[in-house]
């Protein structure tokens, strides 16, 4: 009702989806919240490059969606995916330190992760 009423693109609309996958995640449904954060991703992106007002909030934004859908590819042991968003997802934090720096460590944790299943293998 909200996303006929307000548009799909709509601040509030997407603050739902993204507390409906958080909703997803901590009752272990990865593939739902995923199909959730995705989607958020996708909204987002659309309105790219419109005003410069995606700028600052929706890269932060989507900077905070793909660092939670990297925590739950990285939980699932898809930990090249887990890297490639957090890869991208610090394109988008560039000038705010503490969101660069929290994606930098998990960044770190998840080559962490791959490195050790590398030695597990042997």
């Amino acid at each position: 009702m909200q996303q006929r009423v307000l548009g799909k693109s709509n601040p509030t609309v997407l603050s739902m989806m993204d507390s409906l996958g958080d909703s997803y995640s901590r009752s272990l449904e990865n593939k739902r919240a995923l199909a959730c954060y995705k989607e958020i991703v996708a909204r987002l992106e659309e309105g790219a490059g419109e005003d410069h007002e995606f700028n600052y909030r929706k890269k932060e934004a989507l900077a905070t969606v793909l660092f939670k859908m990297s925590r739950l590819l990285h939980n699932q042991n898809d930990l090249e995916a887990a890297i490639r968003l957090l890869q991208n997802s610090i394109e988008y934090v560039r000038d705010n330190p503490i969101l660069l720096e929290k994606v930098q460590n998990e960044l770190n944790e998840v080559k962490e992760s791959m490195k050790k299943c590398d030695f597990d293998w042997l």
